[in-house]
């Protein structure tokens, strides 16, 4: 970690840091806890005499906009956050005798986007009608399909600190349960579009940062992915048998059609416009124009900012509903305690329990 912020983290000057770096001056044993929880290293890792072999690298697909600051501490406090919640559940998955689903599809460079995104849709289990049914607004079909991937073995999580612009989404796809995860400040639409993208990632256990732009730097996975999103959650074929697609003629397409189109699927009317493109049922002049109107009106939606989430809807939204339950679960039969809980949880007060476990319950 950068010693500026470390220094901003710890509430101290970096040359009071560099005083307890030397050795030159000693913590108190609440200054070493502070210490310690801003590195995110428990107390006794400071007592070792070697340090432990570094993580592996995680593969970055993002092309980093320069006018941007790279908030690269925040990126690597949200991975490294995802990786502890893997590994967490998995020993709670053993704790709880819980069987673990398998996701087990699998893909490779040389595999369709049309039939990965057909795998994945076959094992989420969630058919064209069912979706189509739904009829529900952005966050309940974010909530739906969330629940479809982790009942597919898969761990959904979110992250905040981060701007989206930065950083959509990543994914660890080691096995039993990936991790996909999605940045909390985006719009529903767009992470449940970032999840879809991990979980082609995770088929082809080849995770890592994303942003999700289409770009030349790394090849082909990023847009493959973006493919395999765009065909999962709109099928070709569903698509092209909406009556307003088949009626329609010409290749422009007014705002209300768009969005019509878009309320239908549950997704965002960027992911109909590429749709649309891919099917040659618009131009890419068209697609590019109103490319640039959506995403310059989303950007103006975001300066307004969110309200304020409640802190059990955070846990469910940070953890997942999967893990939350699973913690819920060891904590109810006294597996871990109320202190382990609110940890595991991103420290949630248990006085905000009653509703976690009603919003989580109720669900189930």
């Amino acid at each position: 970690m950068p010693r500026d912020i470390a220094a901003i983290r710890l509430k101290i000057t970096q040359a009071k840091l560099e005083a307890l770096e030397s050795g030159a001056t000693r913590p108190t044993t609440t200054q070493f806890r502070k210490i310690a929880s801003a590195y995110r290293r428990p107390t006794a890792f400071f007592y070792l005499r070697e340090l432990p072999p570094p993580p592996k690298p995680v593969k970055d697909f993002r092309k980093v906009q320069p006018e941007l600051h790279y908030s690269s501490q925040a990126i690597h406090d949200a991975f490294s956050q995802g990786r502890t919640r893997r590994e967490k559940a998995l020993e709670l998955a053993s704790t709880l005798n819980e069987t673990i689903p398998v996701f087990g599809v699998r893909a490779d460079r040389r595999t369709p986007a049309t039939t990965l995104s057909a795998h994945i849709r076959r094992r989420l289990g969630v058919s064209v009608s069912e979706q189509l049914g739904w009829k529900a607004d952005a966050y309940k079909t974010l909530r739906l399909w969330s629940d479809a991937i982790e009942s597919a073995g898969v761990i959904v999580s979110q992250f905040s600190d981060v701007a989206v612009g930065e950083l959509r989404g990543f994914s660890i796809t080691d096995q039993p349960f990936p991790i996909v995860c999605a940045n909390g400040k985006d719009g529903p639409q767009a992470r449940l579009f970032t999840l879809f993208h991990e979980l082609a990632h995770v088929a082809m256990g080849d995770g890592g940062f994303c942003d999700l732009h289409n770009q030349d730097e790394h090849g082909w996975v990023e847009p493959f992915c973006n493919q395999v999103a765009g065909e999962a959650l709109v099928p070709s074929d569903a698509l092209d048998q909406e009556q307003l697609v088949r009626t329609h003629s010409g290749l422009t397409w007014t705002d209300g059609d768009l969005k019509t189109l878009a309320a239908r699927f549950g997704v965002g009317v960027l992911v109909i416009l590429r749709r649309l493109l891919s099917l040659e049922r618009t131009t890419k002049a068209f697609y590019r124009e109103k490319h640039a109107q959506y995403t310059s009106a989303a950007k103006a939606a975001a300066k307004h900012g969110k309200g304020i989430l409640l802190p059990f809807k955070r846990a469910i939204r940070d953890n997942g509903r999967r893990f939350a339950g699973m913690v819920l679960n060891a904590y109810e039969r006294e597996h871990i305690s109320g202190l382990e809980l609110s940890r595991l949880l991103g420290g949630i007060r248990l006085k905000h329990l009653p509703a976690l476990m009603n919003e989580i319950r109720g669900a189930a």
